[in-house]
């Protein structure tokens, strides 16, 4: 694979995953099927170009597989009443900055669906959803679902505002899908997009190897972005880290104005290289803790069974230490995580589990986990990966 961004073949290495599931949000009813997932390899590069990191072992055909097994689950963080209220929110946000009270709006990449209702309830006329595995939205005319790929044929859809939340980082070609937006965008002034993705600056500072995920072919830093959009003929009017730092908000126009941001691909490729050391570190750290969780106190539960758990397990390797991983969403208890098997409960479990140790995949939920915990008189101790892994 080619980079996204520049096309250029030039790239070095920086970390690497040698098998790890094309999904890591799907769960499954029985441990063979979890098994049976298949799995491809994460190459992580950075173009000596552009800078931009990427996986160049990323297969699309692979991916659309794993895209497919996601459809089937519940891939939404709805469960947790922090997230919901922080897309509420930002829902809201956007409907007052840009005036969208009334007016229609596309999301591309709609997923379940969940940020349609919030935008809704926020006040825009129409939601158009483009995405080819959203369900469909019974009883809700100011919902329209276009199960389908965002392309050309799309670009006469009048809207006032295109949204795309965590989609960016699942297109193998960047620089094609901006300047499909882009086209959208020009056709009628005053257009405005706004996008939502994950930061690579925080994977990079905490040396989260736990979220690097076989169906994210691009990893974006703040001058990565900003030279994509700029690039691809937006002028940015906002681009800020949100969720405690794990989010970007990029909103832009269709016009001129080049930055001075742009990283140099030599100084990206020296900020990844120490990523990919100390990610190293990191994986070596994990295994080490939980074998002494395991052996020294008892049974380890790892808080989430989705996304981050499945990263942990493909990079870390044997799940001989951990009990289960738990989960608030109930369309995923009862479950299994790709490749791993691991089983996934429901937190009251802990109750009669009683583990000595429980990891949480995401601080961000810390405080909600915590009073979970405290209210069902579980006495283990809570720690973050973040904490683990040091």
């Amino acid at each position: 694979m080619n980079c996204p961004l520049s096309s250029t073949q030039e790239a070095s290495v920086v970390y690497s995953v040698p098998q790890t599931p094309v999904t890591c949000t799907a769960v499954f009813d029985t441990s063979d099927e979890a098994r049976a997932v298949p799995s491809g390899r994460v190459d992580l590069v950075v173009c000596t170009e552009c800078g931009l990191a990427y996986n160049r072992a990323f297969d699309t055909e692979l991916a659309r597989i794993g895209a497919e097994l996601d459809a089937a689950y519940e891939t939404s963080q709805a469960a947790s009443g922090h997230f919901s209220k922080f897309a509420r929110r930002l829902a809201a946000d956007w409907v007052e900055r840009y005036s969208l009270q009334g007016k229609t709006v596309i999301e591309v990449g709609s997923g379940g669906g969940a940020f349609l209702t919030d935008l809704v309830h926020a006040g825009v006329g129409k939601v158009v959803a483009i995405d080819p595995l959203t369900p469909e939205h019974r009883g809700n005319d100011r919902i329209e679902v276009l199960n389908d790929t965002f392309g050309p044929r799309h670009l006469g859809i009048d809207a006032h505002a295109l949204i795309c939340r965590h989609t960016l980082e699942h297109v193998p070609n960047v620089s094609a899908f901006l300047q499909l937006v882009h086209d959208w965008a020009t056709r009628q002034p005053g257009r405005v997009v706004l996008f939502e993705l994950p930061s690579a600056e925080r994977v990079i500072q905490e040396a989260a190897f736990w979220d690097i995920y076989y169906e994210h072919p691009t990893y974006f830093t703040k001058g990565t972005l900003t030279r994509a959009f700029e690039e691809a003929g937006f002028r940015l009017l906002r681009l800020e880290l949100v969720y405690e730092d794990q989010y970007f908000l990029v909103e832009t126009v269709a016009g001129s104005g080049t930055s001075t941001q742009w990283p140099a691909a030599r100084d990206e490729l020296h900020t990844w290289n120490d990523f990919g050391l100390r990610a190293q570190q990191a994986v070596e750290n994990c295994r080490s803790m939980l074998n002494r969780f395991a052996e020294d106190d008892g049974p380890v539960v790892l808080w989430q069974g989705a996304a981050k758990t499945v990263g942990l397990l493909a990079a870390a390797g044997s799940i001989g230490h951990v009990d289960c991983a738990v989960d608030l969403a109930p369309e995923r208890q009862g479950r299994f995580l790709p490749g791993s098997a691991l089983a996934v409960r429901a937190p009251n479990t802990l109750q009669s589990l009683q583990p000595s140790h429980i990891v949480l995949m995401n601080p961000v939920y810390f405080n909600e986990v915590r009073a979970q915990l405290d209210q069902m008189n579980v006495k283990g101790k809570l720690c973050t990966m973040i904490q683990l892994v040091q």
